[in-house]
């Protein structure tokens, strides 16, 4: 992974590990943007257990002290808090409960901004873009409010993102298939609707992560005859 140059990005399937932090060092590669478990005929609660003792960093957000935090469940959940519900702890503590999760995983954090819009994206390729305002006030630990109306159709949220109208989405398959798309593209719906296609996707292909990227100015070259 070492030899590696800076702008090639793994994505690794790998099968559940049954030794705690076992994949931790690649997780934690510089070059590595996803780790992909495979079920390996697991149950999904005998998977959750397994993948419990195994510790992973999915978000770090700077803030003033006095901002509020949003946290996103895979299962279209969304918790919204003020930062001060979080004590300062030291820099090994285990942290405290921001989402409370059942039978499913935090895909992300972020923190409220004005004029940004959170964007959500599921696994079969679908997602949306809503306002802040529209998502309540809850507590710490709670189950957070509905963000997204999830069916088997659109299916799981894979990743959730702060952003406006002047950036561009990249998303990545679990096949190695990337677009990039401009958000401003990515339609703005209610906060419990089911989003609209991103991407298509072959049946055995999922959605393995996203990017908020800046915008990707084409120039025009314009010719002239002498």
């Amino acid at each position: 992974m070492d030899a590696l140059n800076d702008n090639q990005l793994v994505m690794l399937k790998l099968t559940i590990p049954t030794e705690a932090n076992l994949y931790k060092e690649l997780a934690d590669h510089p070059n590595v943007v996803r780790v992909v478990v495979l079920s390996g005929g697991y149950s999904r609660d005998e998977a959750n257990k397994l993948l419990k003792d195994n510790d992973e960093l999915i978000s770090v957000r700077k803030t003033t002290g006095q901002d509020q935090i949003f946290m996103c469940s895979s299962n279209g959940r969304m918790a919204r808090f003020d930062e001060e519900e979080i004590r300062i702890m030291g820099r090994t503590a285990s942290g405290v409960r921001g989402i409370n999760l059942k039978d499913d995983i935090c895909v992300g954090t972020e923190v409220s901004e004005p004029g940004k819009m959170l964007l959500v994206v599921t696994e079969n390729g679908y997602g949306k873009k809503t306002t802040m305002d529209e998502y309540r006030e809850t507590k710490r630990g709670s189950k957070g409010v509905k963000t997204l109306n999830i069916t088997e159709k659109n299916g799981r949220i894979v990743g959730f993102k702060s952003t406006d109208n002047e950036k561009d989405l990249m998303i990545i398959t679990e096949n190695g298939i990337i677009i990039r798309m401009s958000v401003d593209a990515i339609s703005q719906m209610g906060r419990v609707t089911k989003g609209v296609r991103l991407i298509n996707l072959k049946e055995n292909n999922k959605v393995a992560s996203i990017s908020i990227l800046d915008k990707e100015e084409i120039e025009e070259e314009n010719s002239t005859e002498e």
